[in-house]
C-alpha cells in the first residue's frame, strides 16, 4: 500500500458526506445579498455590522457574483449575517479514481515510444496486451513515484 492511501480513503469518505452540496447553485444575486435580504437586513445595516461603508458593502455583494471576493471577506460577511462559511473542494470522482486514471495516463505516455519502436520492428503490441501491461504497472508506479504521474497532462 502506498503511503497516502489511507489518507485518500479517509478524505474520500469525508468528501462523500458533502457531495450533495455540489448540487447547490449560487442564487442569482449571490448568497450574501440573498441571505441579507431574507433576514430583512438593509445593505446599510450589513455595512454597519462589517464596520464599512454602504458602498463597500454593495461592492462586496457584486464581487461575490463576479467571483472576485476573497475568502477572508466572504468569511467576514458570513459572520456579519450570523452564518458560518463552509469552504471545500468537491472532486468530480473519488480521489482514488483520479489518482488511478492519472497513473494510467502516465503509463500510456511513458510507454508510447516503446510501443512505437516495437511497431517499427514488426512487433505490434495488441490492445489486450497493453491493457494487461498498464494494469500491472499502475501499482508499481503509485508505490514508487506517485508524484511523477502529475507531470503528464
Amino acid at each position: 500500500m502506498r503511503p497516502n492511501t489511507l489518507a485518500i480513503i479517509q478524505l474520500d469518505k469525508q468528501l462523500n458526506t458533502v457531495k450533495g452540496a455540489a448540487n447547490l447553485t449560487r442564487p442569482i444575486y449571490g448568497w450574501i445579498k440573498t441571505i441579507r435580504s431574507a433576514l430583512g437586513m438593509t445593505s446599510q445595516q450589513f455595512a454597519k455590522r462589517l464596520g464599512i461603508t454602504q458602498s463597500r458593502a454593495s461592492a462586496i455583494e457584486r464581487s461575490e457574483i463576479e467571483d472576485s471576493l476573497t475568502i477572508k471577506t466572504l468569511r467576514e460577511s458570513a459572520e456579519a449575517l450570523n452564518c458560518k462559511l463552509v469552504y471545500f473542494l468537491i472532486p468530480e470522482k473519488t480521489l482514488e479514481e483520479i489518482v488511478q486514471e492519472q497513473a494510467i495516463k502516465f503509463i500510456k505516455s511513458e510507454s508510447k515510444s516503446v510501443v512505437h519502436s516495437m511497431g517499427l520492428e514488426n512487433q505490434n503490441v495488441q490492445s489486450d496486451d497493453c491493457d494487461v501491461f498498464i494494469k500491472t504497472r499502475v501499482g508499481d508506479v503509485l508505490a514508487k513515484a506517485v508524484n511523477k504521474i502529475w507531470d503528464v497532462e
